[in-house]
């Protein structure tokens, strides 16, 4: 049911920017973006459920040292797409691939410590004959 909401939500907006362009068309952006920023607020307290479970899941393993990485690579990601949307909207696609480039490159200097542990793990099971 809550897809839905958010569907009717983001015609609304649909709607009242097709309005509202006709006598501003400037208008339009910052219609749009108040309305991602309202539908991408609901979708994340949708989230916060799984991302709970998924934790308490992650503290009984050894896997919990990465969980808090993984969960910023998702944060980035999410952010990022979505800005760089909105700039894609408003016309500004050159900036919308630098925040894309940018946030690549932050998802993958978060990912160093676990590139390291892989790599230092399988030079250890070549030492030892595994």
């Amino acid at each position: 049911m809550t897809v839905f909401k958010i569907c009717l939500v983001a015609l609304c907006a649909l709607s009242i920017i097709l309005i509202v362009r006709q006598y501003k068309p400037d208008y339009g952006v910052f219609i749009s973006l108040c309305a991602g920023i309202a539908v991408l607020t609901y979708a994340l307290s949708q989230i916060v459920p799984i991302f709970e479970f998924a934790s308490a899941m992650a503290e009984d393993t050894s896997f919990s040292d990465y969980f808090g990485i993984m969960l910023k690579a998702v944060g980035i990601g999410i952010v990022s797409s979505f800005t760089c949307e909105l700039l894609r909207d408003a016309g500004e696609t050159s900036l919308a691939s630098k925040v894309e480039l940018c946030a690549k490159a932050a998802i993958l200097l978060l990912a160093l410590p676990v590139f390291s542990a892989l790599i230092n793990g399988a030079i250890g099971n070549v030492q030892t004959g595994a």
